[in-house]
């Protein structure tokens, strides 16, 4: 029995007839992990971040590999759309792999400052995008290199771990931006994202063997890892789905 959808339900003060009109649009999108997307990306517009978009803040977008991916295709979509309409140039898109485990390593912290400083020159503020935050250990170096290239920035995190922003350094509590807590359904999903990172790498590995009929993807056979590039093409149909569906509900 396939899993069920999950259901919008906002403020009670929108009517049953609103609430079934937009789970309707949600039962369009396959992969549940990303239809879970509505609600903390809903959230974090709500919170201050849609504003943003709409003033066209951001000239720059980086997405946190390898499990952020899919969120920050979503926002890539919406901030599109927007700039689009506003005939606006396009925010640059880098996508940046997490140091969790090696976030004060000095030689980890000048690759990442070097990319930014190549690959995002003259650029003032960013919009950084993960799926989870903990403490934001995974993020710190990205976060050093914005700073150490003069460029200002927000967090959009579609979960955090901890409620109480003292445990949050000064370069995330001003700036972060959460939608919901807890870990989320895209999670180490690799089978959506189609990417994988070591970590100290500053950029994560693609998706390079395609195997028919395979649904999982991600499992580790021998020294290689068996994507099924039809699924992560079916989870990009679902991105393009949800950012419609998010800008309908708050850009139009």
């Amino acid at each position: 029995m396939p899993e069920p959808k999950p259901n919008f339900n906002p403020q009670p003060k929108i009517s049953q007839q609103e609430i079934d009109r937009i789970n309707t649009k949600l039962d369009t999108i396959n992969n549940i992990e990303i239809t879970h997307l509505f609600k903390p990306i809903s959230k974090i517009l709500e919170k201050g971040i849609k504003e943003k978009i709409q003033n066209c803040e951001y000239d720059l977008l980086i997405g946190e590999d390898a499990s952020g991916r899919i969120p920050a295709l979503v926002f890539k979509d919406i901030l599109q759309k927007v700039y689009e309409r506003n005939k606006k140039e396009q925010p640059q898109l880098l996508f940046m792999a997490g140091t969790r485990f090696q976030s004060w390593d000095p030689d980890v912290l000048l690759k990442f400052k070097e990319h930014v400083s190549t690959h995002a020159k003259d650029k003032k503020k960013a919009l950084v995008v993960t799926e989870l935050i903990g403490h934001g250990h995974s993020i710190i170096s990205i976060l050093d290199a914005l700073q150490n290239n003069g460029i200002s920035y927000d967090i959009a995190a579609c979960a955090q771990l901890d409620n109480d922003p003292v445990h949050y350094s000064e370069e995330i509590k001003d700036h972060l931006f959460a939608g919901s807590h807890g870990k989320p359904e895209i999670f180490n999903k690799p089978e959506l994202s189609g990417v994988k990172k070591n970590y100290g790498d500053v950029l994560s590995s693609h998706a390079n063997k395609h195997i028919p009929n395979v649904q999982l993807i991600g499992k580790a056979i021998g020294e290689k890892t068996v994507y099924d590039h039809e699924k992560i093409n079916g989870a990009r149909e679902d991105v393009h789905k949800l950012a419609e569906i998010l800008f309908e509900e708050n850009f139009k």
